[in-house]
């Protein structure tokens, strides 16, 4: 993400920005015009001078080692501290198992609203692809999946966990590729989301 983000209180809702990578963005990284309320956590702030107040228990501030920035090639290199530095964008509310997974927040996934694949998630060890979400506390899936009160609910990711930033590094085949969106922004109400465009 560059140039930074400017939150204003135009809706009554909640700035949720959760496993991005903000770099480079003059003065601050994060602007709060009026009283916008917002959760951040699991992002890495460099290379501005004021980061976000609070960034969450699990962000950091270090360089996140991209391949090559300079020709807009924001993927990590090897060794990047954003690798595996991820964490879950939700929680599921209570323990059962089936293909309606109860959720503390739905919108941070799509069911592809019919014009793309639906978004691959995983509980636990298991995955499954987003088939429906009919509230902001539910995600129907494909596949049925058991589950535990409280249990991380994440995008699917490669190794430990999920890579801050955009892009998620594939290991197995020796190099670095988008095979997964792991950085994303949420509004709760107008179902905006989506991993920002040069992470």
């Amino acid at each position: 993400m560059r140039n930074g983000w400017v939150a204003q209180n135009e809706v009554a809702d909640k700035l949720r920005i959760k496993n991005n990578i903000s770099t480079h963005n003059g003065s601050q990284d994060l602007k709060i015009e009026g009283s916008v309320t917002f959760e951040l956590d699991y992002n890495n702030w460099y290379g501005a001078p004021y980061a976000p107040s609070h960034t969450g228990s699990h962000s950091r501030a270090v360089n996140p080692q991209y391949v090559y920035a300079a020709t807009n090639n924001y993927h990590l290199s090897v060794g990047s501290p954003c690798i595996d530095a991820g964490g879950p964008v939700t929680y599921t509310t209570r323990a059962s198992m089936g293909t309606n997974i109860p959720v503390a927040d739905a919108f941070y996934f799509t069911d592809g609203m019919g014009m793309t694949a639906g978004d691959i998630i995983r509980v636990g060890g298991m995955t499954a692809q987003v088939i429906e979400i009919p509230n902001g506390t539910t995600i129907v899936t494909d596949a049925s999946l058991t589950w535990n009160a409280g249990q991380g609910v994440y995008f699917d990711y490669n190794e430990g966990a999920p890579d801050l930033g955009k892009y998620e590094t594939v290991p197995e085949a020796g190099a670095l590729g988008a095979a997964a969106v792991a950085g994303v922004w949420a509004w709760r109400r107008g179902r905006a989301w989506g991993g920002a465009e040069g992470t």
